[in-house]
């Protein structure tokens, strides 16, 4: 996390390592769609990897205020859509194939795919 706090932007693939840095006020540059990359602000979905110096310039300006004020509400969805399920390898928990699991991990993935549709 002390990198993340020491940086001024976040670039990854895909993770926690982008609701880290919104969490840390850091704008954030995906190069994959995320079901949070257009709800929270200074968050960037970059597919072309030449533009990424410029965007990545953008953000260097240390008088730019990227809080994330935004935070609450969607740390509180998180927390709505979050179940009591697990995904694991099922030939080595086997567990996860009961039915109840199956249900609340398909819910906690529908609730994600339908984020501010409803």
């Amino acid at each position: 996390m002390s990198l993340i706090k020491n940086s001024f932007c976040v670039v990854t693939i895909a993770g926690t390592a982008a609701v880290e840095g919104r969490l840390c006020d850091k704008p954030v540059i995906f190069f994959s769609d995320k079901f949070y990359s257009e709800k929270l602000e200074y968050v960037y979905t970059e597919y072309n990897f030449n533009n990424l110096p410029k965007l990545i310039k953008s953000f260097s300006n240390p008088k730019s205020d990227y809080a994330c004020k935004d935070a609450n509400s969607f740390n509180s969805y998180i927390s709505s859509i979050s179940r009591d399920c697990y995904i694991y390898d099922p030939i080595i928990y086997p567990h996860v194939l009961c039915e109840d699991n199956i249900i609340k991990l398909a819910e906690s993935i529908n609730e994600m795919v339908y984020y501010g549709e409803k």
